[in-house]
């Protein structure tokens, strides 16, 4: 499905934001100063019927017919009977992009004709404009030096995208990354997804050139599911992708999903994100361990791996498990061995997985990965350490990260 539209909302040239005011309560406000802060370099636009001057020293207008150009990008944060009104007057202005963070749109609309969200979505497909959210905390992009949310704080930038439905989980693992100073390529919640949806969010990141791997946070399927599983199928053909479902529905009841003929339908969702080839996760501790690790590791130039260990019992141990997973156990050059034979006893039988002996000291350590990672049958090193009095844990691990910085810088 095309996705060309989307860079009106992670690419904006210029933003409005409607309903910014001075207020320390107003979410307009917020955003407005989240987007100074971030160092947003287009025009910014606040829009306000109070008719101010300036909101935070950006120029404010009464309504929109005021404002000196159109936006790219639209940020609504107005009261929930405004916001409909405000999508039709953005439409016939032929804006192209809303991005709605007020809640609280399943109340019904004034004209009795449905809720405020059944309005807000005809008023949209009337005049061709898009729509993310509402009542979605906002996104935010390092890369663009965008943060359009009302995040309490700023991410840093990095590799990972998020994408989640839940505003309280978001802002939960923002803060959580910033304390372990992990940063995003791009990171957003849907809310309620009137419009643009989490297949269509999926595929433009599946093709975005900064984002490594996608981690999803869902708690249901909104709209077709086929679209859902094609989306999650073409992204990790290059990306990983993995994904933290709830079993439960946040509808206000906190009722089980209920499908006729299917006793369990959590086992549905697993199967089919197997099919996808995604990775499930359970629980949102996994899915903060997972984001470390995309973080921290470094990307591996190969699949031949070299095994180093004091000791042949937990050598042999990695190499059943290397097997079973149909791994790939490098052959070591001859150059290599003649080296290796110089820094290990003279009982070394020469062979990877390399057996330091119970003796090795951090010194032997470092020097025996040292020379595997000049071997060009070598493309990474598993490092395994059994404590002894000749190789305490703390020395060898800061002589191995020694040597592993100085060859991979």
């Amino acid at each position: 499905m095309s996705t060309k539209y989307l860079k009106r909302f992670f690419r904006p040239r210029s933003i409005a934001v409607f309903g910014a005011s001075e207020r320390e309560d107003s979410m307009g406000g917020i955003v407005l100063r989240n987007l100074l802060d971030s160092g947003f370099t287009g025009p910014l636009f606040a829009v306000n019927k109070e008719g101010y001057q300036q909101v935070n020293g950006v120029p404010c207008y009464k309504n929109i017919n005021k404002l000196p150009e159109m936006p790219d990008l639209a940020i609504i944060c107005t009261p929930p009977d405004t916001v409909a009104d405000i999508v039709r007057k953005l439409g016939a202005n032929m804006v192209r992009a809303a991005m709605i963070l007020t809640g609280g749109l399943t109340l019904e609309s004034v004209t009795g004709q449905g809720s405020i969200k059944d309005e807000i979505r005809e008023a949209a497909r009337s005049y061709g404009i898009r729509i993310l959210g509402p009542d979605c905390m906002g996104m935010l992009i390092p890369g663009s030096n965008m943060n359009a949310s009302f995040s309490h704080v700023n991410i840093r930038k990095g590799r990972v995208a998020y994408v989640g439905q839940s505003g309280l989980i978001g802002t939960a693992m923002i803060d959580w990354a910033n304390g372990q100073e992990i940063g995003f390529s791009h990171f957003l919640t849907l809310g309620d997804g009137v419009d643009v949806d989490l297949p269509s969010i999926v595929d433009y990141l599946a093709g975005e050139p900064t984002t490594h791997a996608i981690l999803l946070q869902i708690d249901r399927v909104i709209g077709p599911s086929r679209n859902f599983i094609s989306a999650l199928r073409a992204a990790s053909r290059n990306k990983l992708v993995l994904v933290l479902k709830s079993g439960i529905i946040p509808d206000g009841r906190m009722k089980e999903e209920e499908c006729e003929g299917i006793a369990d339908r959590d086992k549905v969702y697993d199967a089919v994100m197997r099919r996808a080839g995604v990775v499930r996760v359970d629980t949102s501790d996994m899915l903060f361990n997972a984001l470390e690790t995309l973080t921290r590791m470094k990307p591996m130039r190969g699949e031949r791996i070299a095994i180093v260990c004091n000791g042949m019992g937990p050598n042999a141990l990695a190499y059943d498990r290397l097997r079973a997973r149909q791994g790939q156990l490098a052959e070591l050059t001859e150059d290599t061995v003649k080296d290796l034979a110089g820094l290990l006893p003279p009982h070394w039988n020469g062979r990877n997985p390399v057996d330091l002996n119970a003796d090795a000291t951090p010194e032997r350590y470092a020097s025996v990965i040292e020379r595997l990672l000049k071997d060009p049958n070598v493309d990474a090193v598993l490092s395994i350490h059994a404590p002894t009095r000749m190789a305490p844990s703390l020395e060898t691990a800061e002589a191995v990260v020694k040597i592993a910085k100085k060859n991979t810088s």
